[in-house]
């Protein structure tokens, strides 16, 4: 997956029906977060991933999407939450730790993306997975 300019089919030439279609979501996380995020295929081939994490004992300051070992999207942690501030009100940065962001696919075929927590000593937790398959 990785953000890509749309192309036009040619005058006169129907137009390709562009789709994604997520085949598995997974919440995989590693013993140093909590958290939760949702997958969801919006229109043509974007991908939007919304959710929340907290470190444990180090803070949470971004998720990072990779695929095929390569960095395809990062969001910073810092959205309103009030729901989770509610349900860890001992947690100082529970009310403020959202996050979302949107890829868009490029090609066609399946990808499985993974989902990690970049936490503020530089090292990664594992959130989960996700598989999707782009088609046209």
């Amino acid at each position: 997956m990785s953000v890509a300019p749309s192309s036009r089919p040619a005058a006169g030439a129907p137009a390709a029906v562009e789709r994604l279609e997520l085949i598995e979501v997974s919440q995989e996380r590693g013993g140093g977060v909590r958290g939760h995020f949702r997958a969801l295929a919006g229109g043509g081939r974007r991908l939007a991933i919304t959710g929340w994490v907290l470190g444990g004992e180090v803070a949470a300051t971004a998720v990072v999407v990779v695929a095929d070992d390569t960095d395809v999207g990062r969001a910073p942690v810092a959205g309103e939450r009030p729901d989770v501030g509610e349900k860890y009100p001992e947690e100082p940065a529970a009310a403020s730790c959202g996050f979302r962001l949107e890829l868009e696919a490029a090609g066609s075929g399946e990808s499985q993306l993974e989902l990690f927590a970049l936490l503020e000593d530089e090292t990664r937790e594992p959130l989960g997975r996700i598989r999707c398959r782009s088609l046209s």
